[in-house]
């Protein structure tokens, strides 16, 4: 049998499908109450994304192997005034099996 074997599954060598999904995960909203009058001087944007890949095994999910990534952005004001990117990076840490250890998986069909 296949590595993808059993009903409405490859049993070797052919074609298949592989349906993919893509859901926001955690979002939390920033409400300032009391926000203060003043000039910006810096800016900080980050924002991290995982991909994995799985099998979905009855109602299992199961990570095979996954990869992260983060994009950062920083920003200052200068002397003239102008708020000018001080720091622009992106970082990806190396592939790994399994999902990473501090990601909960909800799985919705």
């Amino acid at each position: 049998m296949g590595r993808f074997s059993g009903p409405g599954r490859l049993n070797g060598p052919g074609a298949g499908t592989v349906s993919m999904s893509d859901r926001a995960g955690f979002v939390a909203l920033i409400q300032v109450s009391d926000p203060k009058r003043g000039t910006l001087v810096k800016a900080h944007w980050a924002m991290e994304f995982v991909a994995i890949i799985g099998s979905l095994v009855g109602d299992t999910f199961l990570p095979v192997k996954s990869v992260v990534w983060r994009l950062e952005d920083d920003h200052a004001v200068d002397s003239s005034g102008a708020l000018n990117p001080t720091k622009t990076e992106a970082k990806a840490e190396g592939p790994q099996n399994g999902a990473p250890a501090d990601l909960a998986i909800d799985i919705k069909q």
